[in-house]
């Protein structure tokens, strides 16, 4: 598991990734969002109860007592370390969409929006269930293809609005050849960000923590003359 993904190691994990600037997916430039927001304290759960669980998988391997949704996500990471750049994204991409039946927040958990894991803790991960929504296609790619060895630079969470069907939606980014490639569940196909003009990008998180997506404009490329 890549170790930038722990808060406990982000800042020296951000030099490193500072290095490598360039633009976010769509085009946009980041801005931090505040730590005591909403988005920043479900992001700090979330990267705990992955703490958690990673530190769970390691002493199952260790012992060989994995659970079948453990040995499932295992296998899955042993076969995604095998391929490099787009096929790893499309070999993670295809199989948890394939794993993971959709069923809505509101059906599954009672409740308008819950983000899971891939396997956690109390057995309720997305492939503990086998089901899940936006929120857990996501984490489950993300983690996979971090413990898969995939480049944490290379990887955003994005909430975005998705004007088709006026709804906000999550996807994941992955950055190969220089190109951000859209993992939507809904699509076993992968498009690059351009394509996808559709999608207002609004949050974008990353192994750093959760930014505020936006154009950003210099005096002189508004002025006309």
């Amino acid at each position: 598991m890549c170790s930038c993904f722990l808060l406990a190691r982000q800042l020296s994990c951000r030099a490193a990734s500072d290095s490598d600037q360039t633009k976010e997916p769509f085009g946009l430039d980041k801005s931090f969002a505040p730590d005591s927001s909403t988005a920043w304290q479900e992001w700090k759960k979330v990267v705990a109860d992955a703490d958690a669980e990673l530190q769970k998988l390691e002493r199952c391997r260790a012992q060989r007592g994995c659970n079948a949704a453990e040995e499932k996500y295992a296998a899955i990471v042993k076969e995604a370390r095998g391929k490099d750049g787009r096929a790893n994204i499309e070999f993670v991409h295809r199989r948890a969409n394939g794993e993971i039946r959709y069923e809505p927040d509101p059906v599954q958990w009672g409740l308008p929006d819950h983000w899971s894991l891939p396997v956690d803790v109390e057995s309720k991960g997305s492939l503990n269930t086998g089901v899940g929504d936006c929120e857990d296609y996501v984490p489950a790619k993300y983690l996979i293809l971090l413990d898969a060895r995939f480049p944490d630079k290379d990887l955003r969470i994005l909430l975005v609005r998705d004007n088709f069907v006026r709804a906000d939606h999550a996807i994941l980014a992955a950055r190969d050849d220089r190109k951000w490639l859209i993992l939507d569940n809904r699509f076993d196909r992968l498009y690059e960000d351009a394509d996808l003009k559709h999608f207002k990008p609004l949050m974008v998180v990353d192994t750093q923590g959760v930014y505020y997506l936006s154009k950003m404009f210099r005096i002189a490329d508004a002025y006309d003359p």
